[in-house]
């Protein structure tokens, strides 16, 4: 005959030898000290990482002087006899942001840039430039004579490295 148990669902626990259930093993019981080193150690990190982007952010430092009127910068360029590099862009494009904060200030970019004439286009005020340089995706960014005529063009975002990289490939 099976004897019938009366199976309570806490009855798989360990009980202790005075009958008490054992404290939680859990790192919620641990010692609070444990808590603290934890915390600190994920602070830590933290700044470390905040700290080293910041490296890479060069917004507070003087940046490219951004021509915005098409014509007169075309007319200025071909008065120095420079070409010049569009960058087509859009409040709402991710790494145009991204690039106007990071790589536009960045020291060697602005030194980069003293052969160009830079224009700044933004596509949706200005979208019949855009059409005129058969701009899709963004940002994009052509490298023209002063004459308009397209010497290079290059797409996405680019670090400061390989944005002068590209840049002075096209004076060659």
């Amino acid at each position: 005959m099976v004897e019938e148990q009366n199976i309570d669902q806490n009855d798989d626990k360990e009980v202790n030898p005075d009958g008490q259930r054992p404290a939680c093993a859990c790192a919620c019981a641990s010692s609070p000290w444990r808590w603290f080193a934890f915390i600190a150690i994920v602070a830590i990190a933290f700044m470390l990482l905040s700290n080293r982007a910041a490296k890479d952010d060069y917004s507070d430092s003087p940046g490219i002087t951004w021509n915005n009127d098409y014509t007169s910068a075309m007319a200025l360029a071909q008065q120095q006899g420079k070409p010049v590099l569009i960058a087509f862009h859009a409040k709402w494009c991710g790494y145009c942001t991204k690039m106007k904060k990071k790589t536009y200030h960045a020291p060697e970019v602005v030194k980069a840039m003293q052969n160009f004439i830079p224009i700044m286009i933004d596509t949706d005020k200005q979208g019949d430039i855009a059409r005129k340089y058969n701009v899709g995706p963004i940002p994009d960014y052509v490298i023209a004579k002063p004459d308009g005529s397209v010497v290079k063009r290059f797409l996405g975002y680019y670090d400061p490295g390989d944005f002068v990289a590209k840049l002075n490939s096209a004076l060659q």
